[in-house]
């Protein structure tokens, strides 16, 4: 008979979660299982953590944590990531690396009924919690087909094996304003081993910098002494597919493999650069490789050499058949289910090894926006694959991409540093940034303006969008105010009110600088077939103009448009910001939704993987959708290389009339973005946060964050964008200005300051004066900050428990 145990505070066994749930998954316990229920519907609060203490066991025995979670909620409602594992204060995930899972009764990832595939765990011990009443409820609405979709089984024998107690906690990271808590059953179990465990992950060493070969067939290879990696590429058109590839295939004919015609030649040309040329009977490829102090750069000529547009299908990738490249971070995340990933923002793959690591990140704007990010364990293979690549007659293109390589680091944040040099992307931020409705301002008098400004140290303010009451003529709907909408005569009362606060801050605290919420991919007020921009509209595969997400019977519905070179929306545009600038008299524009706008999904665009990025009626000039042998179907845009001139331009607008910037919702896409300032949206998910890495890195949430948020957002070596008059605390405000140097795990380095939430030595090169800022975890500034004067090197520091310290330079 088994053995079960209930320890002290887990609560009664009346419910048997656990083992009857039809939801949950019945798990009747072998004769030799030692059973430890640790929780039976324990509630967690939002923004709270439970910790529970693991019994010991013996060396000689496995263990599993069985785990019966939701997120409490009236009724059904979808799912996200709103619990976090923790196993001794680290992330406890589904598996560590590519080759081993710890996920028993499970996949990794499962399907919803939109078709999408989801992993369970994202990383960073993010678990997919289901919102529900109970465990009785099905979920099926939108997870069908799921086994088990409540409870998860996971081995943890390689973590927790070793004869002493260990710590499991779960956090409720839902911090919204509902303030739910997550409920949950837990199962500690253990049997004796009665076989071979799992080998161990090989990995490697890497102790000098590569040499480079150029091999016959192409590709070239880079030689770290005890191991040598392979850097390839496909590509895939209608003429036949074509490789660089290690060794020289014979001729064939073009519908039966390589072009007879493609030869591949490689040639030095100094002492660290390379050049692979090769042709086929429709393009033509000049690679030329430069090795760099820490990288590998690749930068890829492509010519189409016929009088028709040609599509490709291609893959650049590293060949790991003989290179232990086993763990596998896309994208940032911890997650090793993550597969086929789209982020222009951090098109990037890291593969941490023995104390040193090796990194891929696209380069040029082209690559950033139409890969996806892929890691094939079975074929040995990981990079970037483009399967939407065009080229029109007689065009030229030039792809550039790089392997970073560390001889002293396996940290993720190492590998990151180097890209943000690479890419200059260390900018100085300003900030934060203050909400407010417009109308609110103008209903101040001037003696509340001063007071609302000067309770806090304001400096960037930012008006949401305009907005009507309910409207009676519109049965009672609300309209908001979105792009060129805001010049509808609806709205002529809310445009008066907004130039009446943006006159009240200015007269009373000219210092301010104020700006507006501005959406390029929407319009409203505007009639749904209005013709007027039909050139700009953003449609879908069918052709018909695409729906927003946001469109609610309380509102007017948005209407999905872009603003493009050479269409008439980009050049309306440019007049409505040139207006909000010199007319209204803003200094800088907050632009919403930058890379793409919320909208209806389209199947095709979903299956490609870019259905939020794509428009069906304007080619940007190198997209398309192929059929598997490259064949042109249907030429596409991308929506950040469409609108990417007119949002450039405004950029360059606003700097020229006010010396202010603009500051963006969505990371940046494109290269021209990267000194501009962009956040994401980290309320719902904090773990968005990756897409900042190699832009700025700043955190949007809500307005009066608790301290465990803004530590939260540190570890993944981010900021809070955001604060609110009435936020009691100044830990926000004294995070800025920031010009990082450095991002880290729990600490950012930068020019006038670094934010650790870890005790530790700190400081600058040379001689430096600072102060140190020491925030409790209530957000209270403690008095009589300590001053380190004419310090070299660094200082030991530490941090309050709960809290956060900002070492501030006092010496310019």
């Amino acid at each position: 008979m088994s053995r079960r145990t209930v320890l002290a505070g887990a609560g009664s066994l009346t419910g048997a979660a656990l083992l009857t749930n039809p939801f949950g998954g019945a798990a009747a316990h072998a004769a030799d299982e030692v059973v430890t229920v640790l929780a039976d519907e324990v509630s967690v609060p939002s923004e709270g953590e439970v910790a529970f203490t693991l019994p010991a066991v013996a060396p000689d025995h496995t263990a599993e944590l069985r785990v019966l979670i939701r997120l409490h909620n009236e009724t059904l409602g979808g799912y996200g990531w709103y619990s976090q594992w923790l196993l001794d204060d680290e992330p406890l995930d589904s598996a560590s690396d590519r080759l081993h899972s710890n996920l028993l009764n499970k996949d990794a990832t499962f399907t919803n009924w939109l078709g999408n595939t989801l992993e369970w765990n994202q990383g960073d011990g993010l678990w997919h919690t289901i919102f529900a009443p109970s465990f009785d409820t099905d979920p099926s609405e939108y997870l069908p087909d799921v086994p088990e979709p409540y409870r998860t089984v996971l081995d943890i024998t390689g973590l927790t094996v070793d004869g002493n107690p260990h710590t499991f906690t779960v956090r409720n990271i839902y911090g919204l304003s509902q303030r739910l808590p997550v409920v949950v059953s837990i199962e500690h179990v253990s049997t004796p081993i009665t076989g071979p465990g799992p080998e161990p992950t090989p990995t490697i060493r890497l102790t000098r910098r590569p040499t480079v070969t150029t091999e016959p067939g192409g590709q070239f290879t880079l030689d770290f002494g005890d191991a040598r990696l392979g850097v390839g590429t496909t590509f895939v058109s209608p003429a036949g597919t074509n490789e660089l590839i290690k060794e020289r295939r014979a001729g064939a004919p073009a519908s039966g493999g390589p072009e007879a015609r493609w030869r591949p030649r490689g040639r030095r040309l100094s002492a660290n650069q390379w050049r692979i040329a090769a042709g086929g009977a429709s393009y033509g490829l000049e690679r030329t490789v430069t090795v760099r102090e820490d990288r590998v750069d690749v930068d890829d000529v492509i010519t189409n050499v016929t009088d028709a547009d040609v599509g490709i299908r291609l893959s650049n990738h590293v060949d790991f058949s003989d290179f232990p490249l086993f763990t596998c971070r896309i994208a940032g995340r911890r997650s090793q289910a993550a597969n086929g990933v789209h982020s222009p923002a951090n098109p990037t793959l890291f593969f941490p090894l023995e104390e040193s690591s090796i990194g891929m990140v696209a380069n040029d704007d082209l690559l950033r926006n139409q890969s996806l990010l892929t890691y094939d364990l079975e074929n040995r293979r990981a990079g970037f694959a483009d399967d939407v690549f065009c080229l029109a007659p007689r065009d030229t293109v030039t792809m550039s991409w790089s392997i970073h390589f560390n001889l002293a680091s396996d940290d993720y944040f190492d590998f990151v540093n180097q890209v943000r040099r690479q890419w200059q992307s260390n900018i100085t931020c300003a900030g934060p940034l203050y909400f407010e409705n417009p109308s609110i301002v103008a209903g101040w008098t001037d003696a509340g303006a001063e007071l609302n400004l000067n309770v806090r140290e304001v400096e960037h303010f930012v008006f949401w969008q305009i907005q009507t009451p309910p409207l009676p003529e519109l049965e009672n709907r609300r309209v908001i105010g979105q792009g060129t909408g805001i010049f509808d005569p609806i709205l002529a009362e809310e445009v008066e009110k907004m130039r009446t606060a943006v006159a009240r801050i200015k007269r009373v605290k000219p210092s301010v600088k104020v700006g507006m919420y501005l959406h390029p991919y929407f319009i409203s007020p505007e009639a749904e077939d209005n013709p007027e921009y039909r050139d700009s509209w953003v449609t879908g595969s069918d052709g018909e103009r695409r729906g927003s997400t946001y469109d609610h019977p309380s509102r007017v519905d948005y209407e999905p448009v872009f603003p493009g070179d050479d269409n008439s929306y980009g050049e309306a545009y440019l007049s409505m910001t040139d207006w909000m600038i010199n007319d209204v008299g803003l200094d800088w524009l907050y632009v919403d939704e930058s890379t793409g706008p919320g909208m209806t999904a389209d199947p095709v665009f979903v299956e490609l993987g870019l259905d939020r990025a794509l428009t069906y009626n304007t080619w940007d000039g190198h997209t398309a959708i192929l059929a598997e042998d490259g064949t042109i179907e249907r030429k596409v845009g991308i929506l950040p290389l469409l609108a990417d001139g007119v949002l450039g331009t405004v950029a360059d607008n606003v700097e020229a009339a006010t010396g202010g910037r603009i500051v963006y919702n969505q990371a940046s896409a494109t290269a021209r973005r990267q000194q501009q300032s962009s956040f994401v949206e980290t309320q719902y998910t904090y773990t968005n946060g990756y897409e900042l890495h190699l832009n700025t890195p700043l955190a949007y949430g809500l307005g009066a964050p608790s301290m465990a948020t803004l530590r939260m957002r540190l570890e993944l070596g981010l900021v809070y964008a955001r604060t609110s008059l009435g936020f009691r605390s100044a830990v926000v405000e004294k995070c800025y200005p920031l010009t990082p140097t450095a991002l880290h795990a729990g600490w950012i380095e930068a020019e006038e300051r670094i934010i650790i939430t870890r005790d530790g030595s700190y400081g600058w090169p040379g001689t430096w004066s600072a102060q140190v800022l020491q925030f409790d975890d209530t957000g209270a500034l403690l008095p009589d900050p300590e001053q380190l004067v004419a310090r070299t090197g660094t200082a030991p520091v530490t941090v309050l428990p709960g809290g956060i310290t900002i070492i501030e330079r006092t010496d310019g």
